[in-house]
């Protein structure tokens, strides 16, 4: 039998969504800061005082370890670190510094800094050591100087494997790009020179504004004050070549200033600072399937204030820094497109005595990287929602633990509806480990493990009684098991193997598998997170998994690999899950989340429509945003007899039958859905009429 019980208390605080601790904490502008390590941003105070560009990097909590303003470093305890004072930056450059954790060591970390226009000895890096000064960490090297002609503009991406990082800035007066090697060894001095740009302009405001390179590492985009013309261009993170890919022209008279991509890297933003400010969503078709350039300008123009930056938050929402205000500016939603990415102009207040200014936190690009942006959580600790899953039976004392009154539990978590399969997937779920009831240490004999499963039958049919992992048993069955307990079928004690079975399956490879790899990292009961992703589409599957906050390469993939030569889906769909072991077990699997992102399945059977083709969103809906009821205004007496609210997949979410009589206003629940932007469809006696609304919880 399947429970269902409220959460009401967490293991562990650990926000979900977010997945980059590094960047939790922002301190910024004059003694402003937001704290993101609750989940939803908070306003907070700084000892920060910054015109433009400031840095700063947090540990695997969300605090603060060390922050800068390119002149002086200051460390955890909000005092100036150990030989922290005279950097080359300065507090008036665009991006005066960044942060860069040195490949392979923690204990190590680079701020480079870059002057303003106009003085010598542009662009310098320094190097903190934080095995010093007890843990609060002391400059050992300073001022290393790298190129005396590049001022205001930096920033810092990474290969996918996070072994080298690529600092790429520009030259001042020439249309040079350049791009200098990170990795274990340290800073290569001779960058790599990319002739591509088409600016040669000496002027000093034309030498202002940001660089960005993408969460992906592929492109870059490049921002002059005084000029119109925004470059993007393509960036080649094996070798550090950039290319030009176009110049994109915002209109004659336009300034602009800050730039940022969505988290998928598919979309650009600028803001542009005069004559009015604005901010300006562009499609280009190097990075989105358009045929032409589009611009959409987002929330209308301000006077009231200057926009400076535009940063991704670890939310995955965009940031926009209003100057000398205090409020800073968030797109809601930076993955959609035009107004549907919902910017508000004024979406935060700073608290008193602080404010804002042109600048906001510099920081390693690939934090925020993250193509799931169509994404369903199954569960996630923070919100204490269990109304989508099913956890199936009780069995103390082991198995999966998600709150302390819903612990121990027999060893799965099924999603409550079956899933789109067959048109792709990805799903990604994260974990904590601790010993369980046995007290045997794992690195001598081998853990229990957790494994993802799709299967088609219940998943009170879970287990067969036996030891081992929870899916044993179970028919017409994918299973992609993370396994740390050797036994007489498998060759190593730490392995990830991947099997599946029409009739029941078991842990027996030589029966039932697919594919299976040792090349995993050690997988240990110490507390510490792992986070496990698997991707099916256009039939390859990949597996990844991780005990840090980004992941590395897959550890395993299969080519050519139909999932519906293994298992028999549904109407191409089946129940998604995690299981653990059931009993004896060596270790304790705490859930933290579980989100997953499918493409619908094109058949007659199937809930969706086309949203495209709705053209007509006259309906008022209020308010909207909305977090839990929408009214919708229906102008005169109205008989309601259904309405359907559908995603923007065109999947339905939410849907009933009623018979209302002569309504003026409707009230709906939509309490229940998540994050995004929804399309209702309601059916009147006198025809059908849609509206538009978002939730914004």
């Amino acid at each position: 039998m399947g429970i269902k019980t409220k959460i009401i208390m967490l293991i562990l605080s650990v926000t979900v969504a977010f997945a980059q601790p590094e960047t939790e904490t922002w301190y910024f502008g004059i003694g402003a800061g937001i704290d993101f390590t609750s989940g939803k941003p908070e306003m907070i105070s700084g000892p920060l005082k910054t015109n433009e560009g400031c840095s700063i990097f947090c540990d695997r909590f969300g605090k603060p370890m060390f922050f800068t303003d390119g002149q002086t470093i200051w460390n955890r305890e909000n005092k100036i670190m150990q030989n922290g004072t005279g950097l080359m930056g300065h507090p008036s450059s665009t991006q005066s510094a960044v942060v860069v954790e040195i490949p392979s060591n923690k204990n190590l970390y680079y701020v480079v800094t870059a002057l303003n226009v106009g003085r010598k000895q542009g662009l310098n890096y320094s190097l903190i050591d934080m095995r010093l000064d007890n843990g609060r960490g002391a400059v050992v090297k300073k001022n290393i100087n790298l190129h005396n002609r590049i001022h205001e503009k930096i920033t810092v991406c990474a290969t996918p494997d996070y072994k080298t990082y690529w600092l790429i800035a520009t030259e001042y007066a020439s249309n040079n790009y350049l791009a200098y090697r990170i990795d274990s060894s340290g800073i290569d001095s001779i960058p790599i020179v990319s002739k591509v740009g088409g600016f040669k302009d000496s002027l000093i405001v034309n030498n202002i504004g940001y660089i960005k390179a993408s969460p992906n590492s592929k492109y870059v985009i490049n921002a002059h004050q005084n000029k119109h013309i925004l470059e993007l261009s393509s960036f080649d993170y094996k070798t550090g070549k950039i290319n030009l890919i176009d110049e994109i022209e915002l209109g004659e008279g336009s300034l602009t200033y800050g730039l940022e991509f969505s988290p998928d890297s598919r979309i650009i933003y600028v803001g542009s600072i005069f004559p009015e400010s604005k901010v300006y969503q562009i499609l280009h078709p190097a990075l989105i399937d358009v045929n032409e350039i589009e611009f959409y300008e987002l929330g209308g123009w301000s006077t009231e204030y200057i926009l400076g930056a535009l940063q991704l938050g670890p939310d995955k929402k965009l940031y926009v820094t209003n100057d000398a205000d205090s409020t800073l500016g968030v797109v809601n939603f930076p993955w959609l497109i035009g107004q549907n990415a919902d910017y508000q102009k004024k979406a935060l207040q700073t608290l008193p005595g602080t404010y804002t200014t042109r600048g906001l936190p510099n920081f390693l690009t690939n934090y925020f990287y993250d193509p799931m942006l169509c994404d369903e959580y199954l569960y996630d600790e923070r919100n204490e929602d269990t109304s989508k899953i099913n956890l199936v039976q009780e069995f103390p004392p082991d198995g999966i633990d998600i709150g302390y009154d819903v612990r121990w539990m027999k060893g799965a978590l099924w999603s409550e509806e079956m899933i789109p399969i067959s048109g792709g997937f990805t799903a990604e779920f994260q974990v904590q480990l601790s010993k369980g009831g046995k007290d045997v240490e794992t690195t001598n004999r081998g853990g229990t493990g957790f494994a993802f499963v799709l299967q088609t039958k219940s998943g009170y049919e879970l287990g067969s009684g036996q030891d081992g992992l929870a899916y044993e048993g179970l028919e017409n069955s994918l299973v992609i098991e993370f396994d740390q307990n050797k036994d007489i079928h498998e060759n190593d004690g730490n392995h990830l193997a991947v099997m599946s079975s029409r009739g029941k399956i078991s842990p027996d490879f030589s029966l039932n598998g697919i594919k299976a790899t040792n090349n995993i990292p050690e997988i240990e009961p110490d507390n510490n997170l792992y986070k496990c992703l698997v991707s099916y589409h256009n039939k390859q599957l990949k597996v990844y998994i991780s005990p840090e906050s980004y992941y590395l390469l897959p550890q395993l993939v299969i080519d050519n690999f139909d999932i519906e030569n293994f298992i028999d889906l549904e109407k191409g769909r089946a129940y998604m899950g995690i299981t653990t072991a059931t009993t004896n077990v060596f270790q304790q699997t705490t859930l933290k989340y579980f989100r997953y992102c499918s493409q619908p399945i094109n058949e007659s059977e199937t809930s969706s429509v086309s949203i495209n083709n709705i053209t007509d969103y006259s309906m008022q809906i209020n308010p909207n945003p909305a977090t839990d009821i929408i009214n919708i205004d229906l102008e005169s007496d109205k008989d309601v007899l259904g309405y359907k609210i559908y995603n923007l997949k065109g999947e339905i979410v939410q849907l009933e039958t009623v018979n209302y009589t002569r309504l003026q206003n409707l009230k709906l629940d939509v309490g229940s859905l998540v994050n995004g932007v929804y399309i209702v469809k309601l059916e009147l006696g006198t025809g059908i009429k849609t509206g538009k609304f978002i939730i914004n919880k």
